[in-house]
């Protein structure tokens, strides 16, 4: 999985970095059940959840460095990922 976050890098492709942003984003906002609860349980410490949606120091570090990216949809998706 480590593996993974090189898609979130600023030199990756607009297209490919927003899509993988996106997917980010939807993941770590559906990762919670109906009633509010985190489904974190489930999951391996190397899956794709933890890696994107835990707090994941390489990850959080890969999306301050996509806070200076010059394109604005991809910083609003790094928002996005930061404020759920």
């Amino acid at each position: 999985v480590p593996s993974l976050l090189l898609l979130f890098d600023t030199y990756i492709n607009r297209d490919i970095l927003l899509r993988a942003l996106v997917f980010a984003a939807n993941l770590k906002k559906n990762v919670r059940i109906e009633d509010g609860t985190e489904i974190e349980d489930q999951y391996r410490e190397d899956s794709i959840f933890f890696t994107l949606c835990r707090d994941s120091t390489p990850f959080a570090q890969k999306l301050a460095s996509l806070l200076h990216h010059p394109d604005t949809e991809v910083k609003e998706q790094v928002v996005r990922i930061l404020t759920q």
